[in-house]
């Protein structure tokens, strides 16, 4: 479809997006470290319970495992359907359509119905929402859980006439390591994260670049296409 130095561009640049977002998917993206009373209560039970990572593989996976299977047992497999198909392979989908767009020789008709095919898996591709909202819910993660947790252990309550936060900082808890608190919860990014949130960009960039090339050349050419069948219709694709 397009010259040299943009098959140069245009290779590269989705590849690199596939490569990153099939390794990103599989490295853990984000973790939670949870502290407090409730971080040593759970060292007791057992210290890997204390951290927890995911990556969008993962994450995907443990769905089932948080609902009620008495209440809807087909729900969390159609919800992590859902999740898998718009945050893994429908984004991967639209990158090889975009690679067979640009270097695979097509029919006109053929190469059309490929391009509506990648808008389409374009619109549809939820990879840079899955990584804005892990973005947006770990800044927030934090001042979210201290206000669930604010009538339970900043306050007066069971019976007690102190609340837990202010009797755990008075009594200082070698035990809680400073963080003199009933339950915390601090989230990271991990390297998953920035590979997704390269992969999104790489393929933000190269999406827009080849079908807005592709949707110019198709225009002229089947204005320009003489009428009489498939048989008369250019062959197009690959370097021009």
């Amino acid at each position: 479809m397009g010259g040299t130095w943009r098959d140069a561009f245009v290779g590269p640049v989705l590849v690199s997006s596939i490569l990153l977002q099939l390794v990103g998917a599989a490295v853990y993206t984000f973790s939670f470290t949870f502290g407090g009373l409730a971080a040593w209560a759970l060292q007791l039970i057992s210290p890997s319970l204390i951290q927890s990572s995911y990556s969008l593989i993962s994450l995907g996976a443990d769905i089932p495992s948080v609902a009620d299977p008495t209440v809807n047992p087909s729900g969390p497999a159609v919800i992590q359907a859902v999740f898998y198909i718009f945050a893994f392979a429908t984004p991967l989908l639209q990158l090889l359509a975009l690679l067979a767009l640009w270097f695979v020789p097509l029919r006109t008709s053929r190469q059309f119905q490929l391009f509506v095919a990648a808008e389409i898996l374009h619109a549809w591709s939820g990879l840079e929402v899955f990584v804005v909202s892990i973005l947006a819910a770990l800044l927030e993660i934090q001042q979210f859980v201290a206000f669930i947790v604010e009538p339970y252990c900043g306050v007066p309550n069971f019976g007690l006439s102190t609340a837990i936060d202010t009797a755990l900082k008075e009594v200082h808890l070698k035990e809680l390591h400073g963080d003199d608190t009933c339950f915390d919860v601090t989230a990271q990014l991990q390297a998953g994260c920035w590979l997704l949130f390269s992969a999104s960009l790489l393929s933000m960039v190269g999406s827009r670049f080849v079908l807005r090339i592709c949707h110019t050349a198709l225009e002229s050419r089947r204005e320009g296409a003489a009428p009489g069948g498939p048989e008369h219709e250019p062959v197009l694709g690959g370097s021009e």
